[in-house]
């Protein structure tokens, strides 16, 4: 297999696209998606960082049969699949192929599928380095989630949602309210939402406390 002048490569991974009604906040899936994508390869045109890419990743036979899908992960095996293959496999970027994909079209969707991701990447922490995510990213910076003390986590979670900002690298919700809107579709609100959820999964493995959006 060969792609682009980069020899002999192991995978591809293309585009995912939205399968709902598109609106702002399916809109603000898609677009962190495909940022993902193209921001991320490397000088010989592989990707860097396969954390968004799973949903649409093809690999040669006989790789995935060394590596195959882990029967650990809660959800999210193929994005599972994906970050334990992309630090041992040459994976490039090809657009053509497109997969649609149901994307949140509400706050409380968009919370409860990025809670459930984080439960997940709460265990994926615990096996692989953290740098298999990518800097500047919001799951990048949701790791120091995982080192925060576990009353300060759930002060943050269940009282005040602006102490989850405490040393993000990447200030792009900057929280300024105490609890965050669910009615509110900007992008701010939208990161801050994703930030809340990032934090109520790794909340839920550590102390088995659990939050729900619609709380607000």
């Amino acid at each position: 297999m060969k792609a682009y002048g980069c020899g002999d490569v192991h995978g591809v991974v293309g585009f995912i696209h939205n399968a709902t009604p598109r609106n702002r906040i399916a809109d603000f899936v898609e677009k962190g998606i495909l940022a993902n994508q193209w921001l991320s390869p490397n000088p010989d045109g592989t990707i860097k960082y396969l954390q968004m890419s799973g949903t649409n990743l093809s690999m040669r036979r006989d790789e995935f049969l060394k590596r195959k899908f882990s029967e650990e992960p809660m959800i999210a095996e193929d994005t599972e699949l994906a970050i334990r293959t992309g630090t041992l496999l040459r994976i490039v970027f090809e657009p053509r192929p497109i997969l649609y994909h149901p994307h949140p079209t509400t706050t409380d969707s968009l919370f409860n599928q990025r809670k459930r991701y984080w439960e997940n990447f709460f265990w994926l922490t615990r096996r692989h380095s953290r740098s298999i995510f990518k800097p500047g990213s919001l799951c990048h910076s949701a790791l120091r989630f995982i080192d925060f003390p576990e009353d300060y986590l759930q002060k943050g979670v269940f009282e005040d949602n602006r102490l989850l900002c405490r040393d993000c690298p990447i200030l792009r919700c900057q929280i300024d309210a105490q609890r965050l809107s669910r009615e509110n579709d900007s992008e701010k609100n939208l990161c801050g939402i994703i930030c809340l959820a990032f934090a109520s999964g790794i909340l839920k493995q550590r102390t088995v406390r659990d939050y729900e959006l619609t709380q607000n």
